[in-house]
């Protein structure tokens, strides 16, 4: 769903006119007009993929699998005696649970974006049973 906002004079500092386009009302809101970014891309909530660490109990990267019982993180298949750096594995969890995006290509699948063939894959299981599947590829001609 798109909204068009229109933006207009500033009455004040670091507050700008503003109404719905095809609207009558008139808002005046605090904004200045220069925050106010021009690209879709200034638009879009970098941390929407973002999730709560806590409520992160199992992650899958490509064949690594990282299982959390009873609030601690092991690696999935370790042997008898094996041990994983829990510390890394934390680093790692955070920095999945704050994963950013920059960009969104489009609202089309296309051949040139190659997810059939990702360079890798992630999958996070939640507490509540919920999981997502995300899978990253580099577009075609693009390094």
């Amino acid at each position: 769903m798109e909204t068009e906002i229109d933006l207009g004079t500033s009455p004040s500092f670091r507050l700008v006119h503003a109404r719905l386009a095809g609207e009558n009302e008139i808002y005046s809101i605090e904004l200045s007009s220069y925050d106010a970014g021009i690209k879709q891309s200034d638009w879009i909530n970098k941390e929407i993929l973002s999730q709560k660490v806590a409520n992160i109990e199992s992650v899958e990267l490509n064949k690594l699998k990282l299982i959390k019982a009873e609030g601690v993180w092991s690696v999935a298949g370790t042997k008898d005696g094996e041990q994983a750096n829990a510390e890394e594995i934390n680093a790692l969890i955070n920095k999945i649970a704050n994963i950013r995006i920059d960009d969104v290509l489009g609202k089309d699948k296309k051949e040139n974006y190659r997810l059939d063939k990702p360079e890798f894959t992630l999958s996070m299981g939640f507490a509540n049973g919920d999981s997502v599947d995300y899978q990253f590829s580099k577009v075609e001609g693009e390094s």
